[in-house]
C-alpha cells in the first residue's frame, strides 16, 4: 500500500506539473497575443499621426502659396496703380510744359510785334522830320 501510495503521489505531482506547464504555455500565448496587438495598435496610432502631420502640413503649405500668390497679386496691383500715376504726372508735366512754351512764344510774338512798331514809328518819325527839314 506504500508503493501505491507513491505511486499515486508520483502520478499526482507529475499532473500537477503538466497542468502548470500548460497553465505557464496558455499565459505565455496571452501574453504573446497581447504584445503583437498592442504593438499594432501603436503602429496604427504612429500611422494615423503620420498621416494628420502631412496633412497639416500640406494645409500650411497650401495656405502659404495662397498668401504668397495673394501679395503678389497686390503687389502687381500696387505696381499697375504707381505706373498709371507716374503716366498721368507726366502727361499733366507735359501738359504744363507745352502752355509755358506756347505762352512763352506768344510773348515773344508780342515782344516783337511791339519792338516793330515802335520800329516803324521811329521811321515814321524821321521820315517827317526829313520831309520838314
Amino acid at each position: 500500500s506504500g508503493a501505491m501510495l507513491r505511486t499515486e503521489a508520483k502520478d499526482r505531482e507529475a499532473r500537477a506539473q503538466k497542468v502548470a506547464a500548460e497553465e505557464t504555455k496558455f499565459m505565455e500565448q496571452q501574453m504573446k497575443e497581447k504584445e503583437t496587438r498592442l504593438k499594432g495598435e501603436a503602429a496604427a496610432r504612429e500611422a494615423a499621426l503620420k498621416q494628420d502631420a502631412a496633412a497639416q502640413l500640406e494645409r500650411t503649405l497650401q495656405e502659404a502659396k495662397e498668401r504668397e500668390e495673394k501679395l503678389a497679386q497686390e503687389a502687381a496691383g500696387q505696381l499697375e496703380k504707381a505706373v498709371k500715376e507716374a503716366t498721368a504726372r507726366e502727361a499733366k508735366l507735359a501738359q504744363e510744359a507745352a502752355a509755358e512754351l506756347d505762352k512763352a512764344a506768344k510773348e515773344a510774338q508780342a515782344r516783337e510785334a511791339k519792338a516793330l512798331k515802335e520800329a516803324q514809328a521811329r521811321e515814321g518819325k524821321l521820315a517827317q522830320e526829313a520831309a520838314a527839314r
